[in-house]
């Protein structure tokens, strides 16, 4: 697994929001603006909190995490529809948000947490504000497992019985997102984050 890059991971959902909702024009993720000055409507992607997942450590010094992100989704209050057009955004924001990988590997799907009118700022000078807050499990940092050394992948896969994961590799080693292979019986090494 590589080391997974914050900066990658923030633009990969800024990248994703806007391709998902073109007519929201200001999609960012941080901001030296206050929230009234900035161009609106907007949305403004935010890492709020990274939990450590010690029952999750594989033991490959890779440092599992549930990263924790608010979403804020800001409007002009005195547009026409405002609160309506506000809460139906907010709707189709966590539907979209819900399971998504971003396109990365390596991070689990979003799970959407609560979405509603910000509990502390909802309202900034004729701003409406409501935030949709989603969690992501992922690690940070790089496996020390590496192909000489662990030749095989373990996957995150569960054996028929799902009790178990299975080893298993790509059966295209040039390619790591090709189907994979069974190697060996179920046993209890597991690398977090590969599907």
């Amino acid at each position: 697994m590589n080391a997974l890059d914050l900066d990658q991971l923030h633009q990969a959902i800024v990248d994703s929001l806007k391709a998902g909702f073109p007519q929201i024009q200001n999609v960012f993720d941080y901001s030296d603006q206050p929230l009234n000055r900035i161009p609106k409507p907007a949305l403004s992607i935010q890492l709020t909190e990274m939990e450590i997942l010690p029952d999750e450590d594989s033991g490959d010094e890779a440092l599992p995490v549930n990263a924790s992100f608010t979403l804020y989704v800001i409007f002009n209050n005195n547009e026409p529809n405002t609160e309506r057009s506000i809460r139906k955004l907010s709707c189709d924001l966590a539907l979209f948000i819900k399971g998504q990988r971003w396109g990365l590997t390596g991070i689990f799907p979003a799970q959407v947490e609560r979405f509603g009118i910000d509990q502390f700022e909802p309202s900034i000078d004729r701003s409406l504000i409501w935030s949709v807050e989603f969690s992501q499990q992922l690690w940070i940092g790089k496996t020390v497992w590496n192909d000489e050394a662990f030749p095989a992948r373990v996957a995150n896969q569960l054996a028929k019985d799902n009790t178990q994961p299975i080893r298993a590799k790509p059966k295209d080693p040039s390619n790591p997102n090709s189907e994979w292979e069974a190697l060996t019986p179920p046993t209890h090494i597991t690398t977090p984050g590969i599907k």
